[in-house]
C-alpha cells in the first residue's frame, strides 16, 4: 500500500491543512480587528522620521547661519544686535533638536507597538 493514501497520512494532512488555515483566519482576523494595516502603520512610522529629518535639516541650516554670524561678529560687545541673533538662534536650534528627539521617539514607540501587536 501506498505511504499516502494511508489514513493515518490522510488524517495528518488534513489536520494540518485546517491548522494552517485557522491559523491564517486567526492572523488576518486579528488585524482586521485591530483596524490598521501594515501600510498604516509604515506610515505613522516613516511620517515620524520625515518630521524628524526635516528638523534636523532646519536645524542645522540655522546652526550654519549662527556659525556664520558668530565668526563675521567675533566681539560680543561690539555687536550686541549679533550677539541677539545669536541666542535667539540658539534657543531656535535646542527647539528644533528636541523636537527631532521626539519625533524619533515616537517612531520608536510606533514600532515597538507594531511589533508586540503582531506577536
Amino acid at each position: 500500500m501506498n505511504e499516502w493514501s494511508e489514513p493515518k497520512t490522510v488524517v495528518a494532512i488534513g489536520s494540518l491543512f485546517i491548522g494552517a488555515m485557522g491559523l491564517l483566519f486567526g492572523v488576518l482576523s486579528y488585524r482586521w480587528n485591530r483596524h490598521e494595516s501594515r501600510r498604516e502603520t509604515i506610515a505613522r512610522i516613516l511620517e515620524n522620521l520625515v518630521r524628524a529629518a526635516q528638523d534636523l535639516n532646519e536645524a542645522n541650516a540655522l546652526r550654519r547661519k549662527i556659525d556664520g554670524l558668530g565668526k563675521s561678529f567675533p566681539n560680543p560687545d561690539i555687536a550686541m544686535e549679533a550677539t541677539i541673533r545669536i541666542r535667539s538662534g540658539m534657543e531656535k536650534y535646542d527647539e528644533l533638536i528636541k523636537s527631532s528627539h521626539r519625533s524619533v521617539r515616537d517612531a520608536e514607540a510606533a514600532m515597538v507597538v507594531s511589533v508586540k501587536l503582531r506577536t
